[in-house]
């Protein structure tokens, strides 16, 4: 896969509505469905867990056995570091003209 596509598919692995919010929600330590829901407004518990069920079957996400609730992968820390990449850059030029 060349790096065109390698970033498409990227980009589709996070598309989703809730997708981005939940892997920033996830960012230093697993949190169960309870306080991730409570710390994202209007998700509904049906949404939050097809969305965690989508991640997890990208293995951005997952629930270790001791159900102490759901963290990132290696690949879903990976992911996030460059979403927090791409949202400096839009912040950088967000309001003037170039984005």
């Amino acid at each position: 896969m060349d790096v065109e596509e390698a970033a498409s598919k990227a980009v589709k692995n996070v598309s989703g509505k809730w997708t981005v919010e939940i892997i920033f929600e996830l960012k230093r330590h697993p949190r169960t469905f309870t306080e991730i829901s409570s710390n994202i407004e209007d998700i509904s518990n049906k949404m939050m867990s097809n969305t965690l069920n989508e991640l997890n079957s990208k293995s951005l996400v997952e629930k270790p056995e001791n159900d102490k609730g759901y963290k990132l992968t290696e690949k879903g820390v990976e992911t996030k570091k460059q979403l927090k990449k791409l949202g400096e850059v839009t912040r950088k030029y967000d309001g003037n003209g170039k984005i």
